[in-house]
């Protein structure tokens, strides 16, 4: 066979579809989609190099700006240099190029290969800031690469099923860094006031690290067993995960003025980069995963599913200590700074017990414990979660499913407010962060599915929920 489908040929969101094959043997699929996004059109900027990693302003714009005698002199130079300047329109374009290849001639063994590339290039809008009071709106540019790899296998000979699968991403930004000038200086300064300053005192210049280049790859096995005793159906998933980058870090400022000798006392010109505890990031991040899952039916009335999970996220990244920072890129601070690497596990036990009470109606009672371990830098080490639902579901009418269920569940885990040493400011003795602190939860769903013709589903639900924070005393409490 083959076929070819085409859609919009030579527009901006055009789509293209060839497909290719022998019925029972193999098929070869290729796709080709372009989509748009425009934020703006004929936006006006008095920058120059929009879509680059650098945005320029003339010399005698911020001479002007920077010599203007007041905030009403301030805003009429603005607005004049405005009136003749450039425009541009702020807009993202997506290409995409897909192959897939699928080879079933080795039955019981399915192949499927999967490659994909995508092309981001154009602007968007973001904020830049040189202070509390120096806020400007800068397109930022675009130009990532992404991509995509998958390759799986299955074997199906019952009561076994097998597969595997490896994933590959590689995410390339074409642009590291944006470099922009600051419209109100075109020196560089700096003093002990700084923090106060609008623009009086800070640099002329700014600078932000754009996405990363990075990595990420997934490792997978499945398999099931089925016609065991009290037909029962077993199931197991392990996966590994990669994921890295190793970003160039930028250096504390761009403010050359920041300096030995200068406000506040730097100890080296902070807008060198070698003066750096590190050069690159070195971000490594490992995850494992384990799903066992057991279904049974013991009695004609009645069936059983027994499950459990593990997860690992094993945040490898090295701990970066910096002697201090450059507060709004304008004065130095004598205090110090890290990242804080966050990992944890989780262990996650479950069963539901299914029985049919009346006909086409079915009540499941289900109970899960959920148990999540921080290996440090938070507050609780160790919580657990009680899980208990109820829920009743009837098929009474063919061509309508009703689903009706309760669950209550209780948050617990000791809280010390000590334990994250590394945050620099003392926390609230009695501050619970929401995501750590103790709750009782409880949940009402309701939820319908309508089957009005064959090849159609419609289905709506909602949910009536209340969480209470019962140990925290300020904060998120309900």
């Amino acid at each position: 066979f083959l076929e070819l489908n085409a859609k919009d040929i030579a527009e901006e969101d055009q789509n293209t579809n060839f497909k290719a094959g022998r019925y029972g043997d193999y098929k070869v699929e290729f796709v080709y989609d372009e989509i748009v996004h425009r934020f703006a059109y004929d936006a006006k900027t008095l920058y120059s190099g929009v879509g680059s990693g650098t945005l320029t302003i003339s010399d005698t714009i911020q001479n002007d700006l920077q010599n203007s005698s007041s905030t009403t002199d301030l805003a009429t130079t603005v607005k004049d240099y405005f009136t003749g300047a450039s425009s541009t329109d702020l807009e993202l374009f997506r290409k995409t190029g897909k192959m897939n290849v699928d080879v079933i001639t080795l039955d019981p063994f399915n192949m499927r290969g999967e490659f994909s590339k995508e092309k981001r290039e154009g602007t968007r809008p973001i904020f830049g800031s040189f202070g509390f009071y120096n806020t400007i709106e800068i397109p930022e540019p675009i130009d990532y690469d992404t991509t995509q790899l998958r390759f799986s296998t299955e074997y199906t000979v019952k009561p076994f099923y097998l597969s595997a699968s490896y994933y590959l991403s590689i995410f390339e930004n074409n642009i590291d860094t944006l470099t922009w000038d600051n419209p109100y200086r075109v020196t560089d300064s700096t003093d002990s006031r700084a923090y106060a300053q609008s623009y009086e005192n800070g640099q002329n210049d700014g600078l932000i690290d754009l996405y990363p280049d990075n990595q990420a790859q997934n490792l997978s096995f499945t398999g099931s067993l089925t016609d065991l005793p009290l037909k029962s159906r077993f199931s197991t998933t392990a996966s590994w995960g990669w994921m890295t980058q190793d970003d160039s870090l930028v250096p504390y400022t761009t403010n050359t003025a920041i300096v030995s000798g200068a406000a506040n006392s730097p100890p080296f010109d902070a807008s060198d980069p070698a003066n750096l505890p590190q050069s690159n990031v070195d971000a490594s991040i490992k995850t494992s995963l384990y799903n066992l899952l057991l279904t049974s039916k013991p009695l004609n009335f009645m069936d059983v599913k027994a499950r459990y999970r593990y997860y690992d996220y094993n945040n490898e990244t090295g701990q970066i200590v910096f002697p201090g920072y450059v507060r709004f890129d304008a004065v130095w601070e004598d205090i110090e700074e890290m990242n804080e690497p966050i990992s944890y596990t989780k262990n996650t036990a479950g069963i539901d017990f299914g029985f049919d009470v009346v006909k086409a109606t079915t009540l499941t009672l289900g109970y899960t414990y959920d148990e999540m371990n921080r290996s440090e830098n938070r507050e609780v080490s160790e919580s657990v979660d009680d899980i208990y639902k109820v829920t009743v579901d009837n098929k009474s009418i063919k061509w309508l499913d009703l689903k009706t269920s309760y669950e209550m569940s209780e948050r617990e885990g000791n809280y010390d407010y000590t334990a994250a040493t590394l945050v620099v400011a003392p926390q609230l003795s009695w501050l619970r962060k929401y995501d750590e602190a103790n709750r009782d939860r409880d949940r009402v769903q309701f939820l319908a599915s309508v089957y009005p013709v064959e090849p159609l589903t419609i289905t709506g639900s909602v949910i009536f929920g209340k969480d209470k924070f019962k140990d925290s005393a300020f904060g998120l409490l309900e």
